[in-house]
């Protein structure tokens, strides 16, 4: 059983099962209706040589995305036009039920998390877990143990690594 990166998280008895990259693309790409919700810490961050918004890019085709406001412009200026901006309070829209979506047509079978504090991320997690029938995965470095799906703790160039995999497997379907 994989330990959460915060010793204070204790999830309770339904913990996220850990995923490799090729597992995520395989589930990412079976959902109908996806969100990715993205936060300030991915400012700055690269995957090889690559800004991280470049990946991100290629995964809007594949999904709806939002951004935290604080990199907002950075997305601009890559040519991602984000759905929305504000996560926090998407995460409450998405635990309502009769939410119809960013396009009015229903709302998510799941929602991706990239980018976030461990604490918030963490938080953001357990409400949808408690209170909404969402599938949940986290794509950041650490185990989130209250979503359906997350990635194991990792190095940040193992982690680096495991995403460029994971953009690039959802790049060819």
């Amino acid at each position: 059983m994989t330990i959460p990166w915060l010793s204070a998280n204790i999830p309770g008895p339904k913990q996220a099962r850990v995923v490799t990259p090729e597992l995520a693309s395989k589930i990412l790409s079976k959902v109908r209706r996806k969100v990715m919700l993205c936060g300030s810490g991915i400012k700055g961050q690269k995957i090889g040589k690559e800004p991280i918004q470049k990946c991100i890019l290629d995964l809007s085709k594949e999904m709806s995305v939002v951004v935290a406001p604080s990199v907002l412009k950075d997305f601009l200026e890559m040519g991602v036009e984000p759905v929305a901006k504000g996560v926090v309070e998407i995460t409450n829209l998405l635990r309502d039920a009769e939410w119809r979506g960013f396009d009015g047509k229903g709302n998510y079978d799941m929602v991706a998390y990239l980018g976030f504090p461990y604490y918030l991320e963490s938080q953001m997690l357990s409400v949808l877990k408690h209170f909404s029938n969402i599938k949940t995965m986290s794509l950041g470095r650490f185990y989130q143990p209250n979503a359906d799906y997350s990635f194991d703790n990792l190095e940040e160039k193992e982690w680096e690594k495991g995403f460029e995999n994971l953009v690039s497997l959802l790049r060819r379907k």
